[in-house]
């Protein structure tokens, strides 16, 4: 048997220098696409992680990290060339050997993090958005491979040629660049100079339509605030901001060899409500709220799933962070805030029994006695202004802070020990207490105490 090795190689002019002509080593994965190289003169490749030969200076090594930069001109290649589409996406398929090729528009570029894959030591993601079905996908490059976001930016197409393809989940993939991947980049500053550019961006069914609405959009500075019922359907960094109505218990899923923690929450305004998934460090901070507490979340990804349903995710990864509005005491320590939010009992006790969506306020109680449960798992706290009266029970550290609030404790304090303090009505003098505190009214016609401050 002989083995025949074929090298192939390209001449290349800078561009941007008056130089002499140079030749290239083309990578064997490239020379399947060799003829894009002889049908058009000055066919403009990008790359890096390359260098000159030490015998002949006027030939560059090969290297995988290069892309091979497209023009409008060259439609008719890219609809023969990338047919794949995500919603058609088997994992069976590609196990027995189909390959998939896509055509895909440049979303967002994430930033550097520690690679989630054995044998690799960072990675970078980049969201993509697949133009035949507008759904979602992750590329992501490793270690050396990350050099070649330099050759491309946001707005930017991209086709990929044979990449590795890893299914979380039906419709979300996760696309890696191995030594069989090609990348195609047409540069969206590129296509914006093309004179016939009217006809992309007004036919929605064009791979190369850049004013796609239902293209996924960075809202990371959008000022006004997104409701439930107006919320992106294809966006990152969407932040909503509503009432905890249920939290679900961990789900965890195996990613990659690991298991990552899972919750679903239920979120609402005004408007509605929407489920929202969130993963690992996140998930876990949320879980240990409260049903009728308010938060915010930014950093947040929506897009539709293949079922044609509004996804809404959340992951460190993404950016993604919660803020509890409703245990932010600085609404209670701030005397113009005070001022300004402050609602008798009266009003709270008549807007908690109609049909407006306000059940958080910030109000100012007296504490006239408490109620320890017979099951000594909770405690009721009577609270009393000049208009009204009321039942609440604390949750989390509320009722050490209550404790806190009268005597200073150098120990901390168990639940078992601020039962037995508060089951002796001689050791402590908190009837008379006047409190700052930051209320909720639950579906189930309770109160909840969120937070706490001292009245100075």
């Amino acid at each position: 048997l002989t083995l025949i090795i074929y090298t192939r190689y390209i001449t290349l002019i800078d561009g941007y220098a008056k130089s002499k002509p140079i030749d290239m080593i083309l990578d064997q994965r490239f020379i399947k696409y060799e003829h894009l190289f002889k049908e058009k003169n000055n066919r403009r490749i990008r790359f890096n992680r390359s260098g000159l030969s030490r015998r002949n200076s006027r030939l560059i090594h090969r290297t995988e990290n290069l892309i091979i930069v497209l023009t409008s001109a060259d439609e008719s290649f890219i609809e023969r060339e990338f047919p794949s589409s995500i919603s058609e996406f088997s994992i069976t398929d590609f196990y027995n050997g189909r390959v998939y090729n896509f055509w895909t528009r440049i979303v967002h570029i994430e930033n550097e993090e520690p690679a989630n894959y054995l044998g690799f030591y960072k990675q970078i993601r980049i969201i993509l958005r697949d133009m035949s079905s507008s759904m979602t996908v992750i590329l992501i490059l490793f270690d050396l491979q990350i050099n070649m976001i330099d050759l491309f930016k946001t707005g930017d197409f991209l086709g990929i040629h044979m990449p590795y393809i890893e299914e979380r989940s039906p419709g979300d993939l996760i696309l890696m660049y191995t030594d069989c991947t090609m990348l195609f980049c047409l540069p969206l500053s590129e296509l914006i100079k093309d004179p016939n550019v009217k006809k992309f961006k007004n036919n929605p069914k064009s791979k190369l339509n850049f004013q796609d609405k239902s293209y996924l959009i960075d809202y990371k500075f959008h000022v006004e605030r997104f409701y439930i019922n107006n919320m992106p359907l294809q966006g990152i960094n969407v932040t909503l901001f509503g009432r905890i109505d249920s939290i679900s218990q961990n789900c965890q899923q195996e990613y990659n060899g690991f298991l990552m923690d899972m919750y679903v929450i239920k979120l609402s305004d005004k408007t509605g409500s929407t489920n929202i998934t969130l993963w690992g460090s996140i998930g876990c901070t949320t879980s240990k709220y409260y049903v009728g507490q308010y938060i915010v979340l930014e950093g947040l990804r929506t897009f539709n799933d293949m079922n044609g349903l509004t996804q809404v995710v959340g992951d460190a990864s993404y950016g993604t962070l919660v803020y509890n509005v409703s245990l932010a005491t600085g609404w209670l320590a701030t005397n113009t805030l005070r001022k300004h939010l402050h609602v008798p009992l009266k009003n709270i006790i008549e807007m908690s029994n109609c049909a407006l969506h306000v059940d958080h306020f910030i109000t100012r109680v007296l504490i006239i006695g408490w109620n320890i449960e017979n099951d000594s798992k909770g405690i009721i706290w009577h609270l009393q202004d000049s208009t009204g009266e009321i039942l609440a029970e604390a949750v989390d550290s509320v009722p050490e802070d209550i404790l806190r609030s009268n005597v200073h404790y150098h120990q901390e304090l168990a639940k078992c020990l601020i039962l037995s303090v508060l089951g002796n009505s001689q050791s402590t003098n908190l009837k008379g207490k006047w409190l700052w505190c930051c209320l909720s009214f639950l579906e189930s016609g309770k109160y909840q105490i969120n937070a706490i401050k001292n009245e100075l």
